[in-house]
């Protein structure tokens, strides 16, 4: 969980998120805030083969996702 949201990667390769997402921090197509239920990210991909989240503080959060090709 960082700055309010919470990233899970599945092993079927989908990235879901919850959480703060007023600046649409959460990839899932929309600015609703807070999202309380896991919602798939909105490029649909299944590929996807880890996550990293980086946070500078509390209010600079980067999600860095890495698809397999």
């Amino acid at each position: 969980n960082v700055g309010g949201s919470t990233w899970m990667l599945m092993a079927n390769g989908k990235i879901y998120a919850c959480g703060r997402n007023d600046n649409g921090q959460l990839g899932v197509g929309n600015t609703a805030t807070p999202i309380n239920t896991f919602t798939q990210e909105a490029l649909g991909k299944t590929d996807w083969v880890d996550i990293e989240v980086c946070s500078s503080g509390t209010v600079n959060v980067n999600l860095f996702a890495i698809e397999y090709e």
